[in-house]
């Protein structure tokens, strides 16, 4: 790939991570594909799974906290040490239906069970150098109002009870607020040396998409 390619997946994940992480959710919901493509499509877009790692690394630099996170578990998987072959695993035992793309480095899994709630669709990204899990987003389209304040609640305090207080929390979570659509957003992050995980809960049109995200910080100092 051109550097200047290059240089446009990691200034769109930045984005993604950043700014746009609030909306990022709710365009890839079904319901809202066509917009994404509107305004350019996926920022990975076709890319490798070597720019697309290279971009990950740089896009989420910025995220690093001082003090190493406590877990590293997402989903049951503990990042960068699960390999492809442990959600295969893991998915033929419980017959979950996934699908494999870049070089086989991203694995998209739909109908999840968690904890929680029933995940719609859950992503796995693995490192090229080793093929250890880096990455882990759980996505839920279209929920009501009320389950989705009470499933963003399960998902905060299941990461409390693993992380400890987040670093940062904003925006109402309660029925009422999702319920008037445009966008209402509740997010609460967490900032580690070696991890960054959020939760986070869009509206969109009276319906809601519950997005939660853990991605691997390496340290290259």
């Amino acid at each position: 790939m051109r550097p200047s390619a290059a240089k446009k997946i990691v200034a769109r994940l930045a984005l993604v991570t950043g700014v746009g992480t609030a909306a990022i959710g709710v365009l890839h919901a079904p319901f809202a594909r066509s917009l994404l493509a509107k305004i350019g499509g996926c920022p990975v877009g076709k890319a490798s799974a070597e720019d697309v790692e290279r971009a990950r690394r740089a896009a989420v630099a910025s995220l690093r906290g001082d003090a190493p996170a406590p877990s590293r578990t997402a989903l049951g998987f503990t990042l960068a040490q699960a390999t492809v072959a442990d959600v295969d695993r893991w998915a033929h035992e419980r017959s979950i239906a996934c699908a494999k793309k870049r070089e086989d480095l991203l694995v998209v899994c739909t109908g999840v069970p968690s904890a929680e709630g029933a995940v719609d669709e859950a992503t796995f990204a693995f490192r090229p150098s080793d093929g250890r899990l880096v990455n882990v987003t759980a996505m839920t389209f279209a929920l009501g109002p009320d389950e989705a304040a009470v499933r963003m609640r399960a998902s905060t305090d299941a990461l409390r009870a693993t992380l400890g207080e987040p670093a940062r929390a904003f925006g109402d979570a309660a029925p009422a607020r999702f319920a008037q659509g445009g966008f209402a957003t509740s997010t609460t992050r967490w900032r580690f040396r070696d991890l960054a995980a959020e939760v986070t809960a869009t509206s969109f049109d009276g319906r809601v998409v519950l997005r939660e995200h853990w991605v691997t910080i390496e340290d290259d100092s």
